[in-house]
């Protein structure tokens, strides 16, 4: 994976191996996880009944939150170095209205990703410690819930970049990193916002065939 824009760390190989026995126990059908069927070794345990993809989602979006957090930890830096802004009669960047805006929205995205974040896990969480599975139009809406995150993460991104100018796009910068990762991660097929969005708008008009089994 070096060869890409972004998400060069993750060393996502393909293996290909000829006649190896793997035991059943070692394996697990994702058709039938999907369903709620995942042959839980530890029925006891909460963890183990947590519905997959809901699950799934959380665990491929939780990165993302932390590239964010992450870029939001750098631009404070920054501006409480009295970073420049250039072609402006400003003593700092931080004195200029238009950043304060920026650096707002850049937060309150941030905050409300969170929001649905924590919306998907209470779903997940409390399913699994009641024992019961979420139905395919609440794992819908977790779905949907993923894809607002991914498309607030990118919108604090965006501001963020405004604040940090050209410079945030300089190889020694950390800003640009963390968004090379985040456009590569947010559009990792299991959260496609496209099809989460159609998938969750036929559950609300009542259009019974789903669009996809990932739910």
């Amino acid at each position: 994976m070096s060869h890409v824009a972004g998400m060069r760390g993750t060393g996502s190989n393909t293996l290909v191996a000829h006649d190896i026995v793997v035991p059943e126990h070692r394996t697990i059908s994702v058709v039938k996880a999907v369903g709620g069927i995942n042959g839980n070794e530890h029925p006891d345990e909460a963890l183990y009944r947590s519905a997959f993809v809901p699950y799934l989602c959380l665990i491929v979006t939780a990165p993302m939150l932390g590239m964010v957090q992450g870029a939001l930890k750098h631009i404070d830096e920054l501006l409480a170095r009295d970073k420049a802004m250039a072609y402006v009669l400003a003593p700092s960047a931080r004195a200029v209205a238009g950043v304060q805006r920026s650096r707002a929205e850049a937060q309150i995205a941030f905050d409300d990703a969170w929001l649905h974040a924590r919306r998907v896990a209470t779903v997940v969480d409390e399913a699994a410690a009641a024992g019961t599975y979420p139905d395919y139009a609440e794992r819908a809406r977790a779905k949907m819930d993923v894809r607002n995150i991914l498309r607030l993460l990118r919108t604090s991104m965006q501001h963020l970049l405004d604040i940090g100018g050209a410079s945030s796009f300089a190889e020694s910068s950390p800003l640009q990193r963390f968004w090379r990762d985040l456009e590569v991660a947010s559009r990792h097929g299991v959260l496609n916002p496209q099809i989460a969005a159609e998938a969750y708008g036929r559950v609300l008009v009542g259009v019974e065939k789903p669009i996809t089994p990932l739910a």
